[in-house]
């Protein structure tokens, strides 16, 4: 195989990989998201137990490592994560490029 074909093979393996990401985030945020739980500013509050609390926290710090900024502490991981949020959120196709809840 050259070297393009091995690039794209593994360009679909990651896409494939984020699709599967994509998939679990919405099964996981489906099951914990209660839309009675909306706040006024429309913050919605999510707990998330164990072990799809780590499942989240996986993809949230895989996103932060491919698209965040590529330093960090120790203390910025939780700010890094909080920001991958919403773009994973819109992935998901929980929420839209507007930032607004949808109601699925």
């Amino acid at each position: 195989m050259t070297g393009d074909g091995q690039a794209a093979e593994r360009f679909v393996r990651a896409a494939m990989l984020g699709s599967a990401m994509a998939a679990e985030i919405q099964r996981i945020l489906s099951d914990h998201v209660k839309l009675a739980e909306v706040a006024d500013d429309g913050t919605i509050l999510v707990e998330v137990p164990f072990p799809d609390s780590t499942v989240l926290f996986a993809v949230l710090d895989a996103a932060a490592s491919c698209f965040g900024p590529a330093e960090r502490g120790a203390a910025g991981t939780e700010e890094a994560r909080q920001a991958m949020v919403e773009p994973v959120l819109q992935l998901a196709s929980l929420i839209p490029e507007g930032g607004e809840p949808s109601a699925s």
